[in-house]
């Protein structure tokens, strides 16, 4: 029950990041450790995938159609190109009109898209 609890109040408080999964260990008992190390190779693993180009091309353009984000009056960004780092596959590079204008609603919009699929 109290685990329960936490993991309630823990999902609440992390709520701006729901994607982070959450292990529940015990240190003094030293139950479910193998959870956590799953957990971790789990994320790795995922943190290694590497997107298509295309893929994510089409993805953006049937989301902009789909639900488009929202700009400020004359403040409309349009992505251009969007491809994955090959150094590090959990960093995207995003090709606008206007760098200018991207602004942390585009950001999250991006990120939100990215991370449904």
């Amino acid at each position: 029950d109290t685990l329960k609890r936490y993991k309630r109040d823990l999902k609440n408080w992390m709520r701006f990041a729901p994607w982070i999964p959450i292990v529940m260990i015990s240190g003094k008992e030293k139950k479910w450790i193998n959870k956590l190390f799953d957990m971790v190779k789990m994320v790795y693993e995922n943190g290694q995938i590497l997107i298509p180009t295309s893929k994510l091309n089409n993805l953006i353009q049937t989301a902009y159609i789909k639900n488009p984000p929202r700009f400020a009056k004359n403040k409309i960004v349009k992505v251009k190109y969007i491809t994955q780092d090959k150094d590090n596959p959990n960093r995207f590079i995003v090709f606008v009109n206007d760098k200018e204008k991207v602004n942390f609603a585009f950001k999250k919009w991006l990120e939100n898209v990215i991370r449904k699929e």
